[in-house]
């Protein structure tokens, strides 16, 4: 799916560091071992000597996310499959806030960038039915590298359409050797 993304122009990929890259993963993998109460604090330091990069903090910003919104987490790290439209993707986080509202949540150890709401709204129809039957509400956290965190809210109902047109016209320039970059 962000291989479309970054095909069409979308993601523009000179603002993505290879070591901002390797960070983001360690944060998911740390965030997600946290979320099943398995996170070893210990280990983080040894992963951030490895990658000579900061871990923790963002791994503190998303614990105060959750303590601070009452979020809990159904899900995290789940890969879907569209079997219609024939794409993938790894949600990030599904969970809940005590109110019952169902919050996707897509973490970013950096601003959260506009085309969270396309990837965000391809993720839709990868989600099991909402708990509590309300809408899923998309979010885009920012972990900051002091600990902290913010979020970005994606309303436009016409998301999950709109990456769909992406999604088709990204096909046909594969089929058509549009893409210098493409895997295939």
């Amino acid at each position: 799916m962000t291989d479309c993304l970054r095909g069409l122009g979308i993601i523009d990929p000179q603002w993505f560091t290879s070591g901002g890259l390797i960070r983001g993963r360690e944060v998911h993998r740390a965030t997600h071992y946290l979320d099943q109460c398995r996170l070893d604090w210990s280990s983080i330091k040894a992963v951030e000597e490895w990658i000579e990069q900061p871990v923790e903090p963002y791994v503190r910003g998303y614990e105060a996310f959750k303590a601070e919104t009452g979020f809990k987490v159904l899900r995290s790290e789940m890969p879907g499959f569209h079997p219609d439209r024939l794409y993938c993707g790894c949600r990030d986080k599904e969970g809940v806030l005590p109110d019952g509202t169902p919050w996707l949540v897509e973490v970013k150890t950096y601003t959260v960038p506009d085309w969270t709401a396309l990837q965000t709204g391809a993720y839709l129809p990868l989600l099991p039915n909402s708990p509590n039957g309300r809408e899923w509400r998309r979010v885009g956290i920012e972990l900051t590298k002091d600990g902290g965190w913010g979020p970005t809210f994606f309303d436009d109902p016409t998301d999950t359409h709109t990456f769909y047109a992406m999604w088709a016209s990204y096909q046909w320039g594969l089929k058509h050797g549009r893409y210098k970059d493409a895997d295939r």
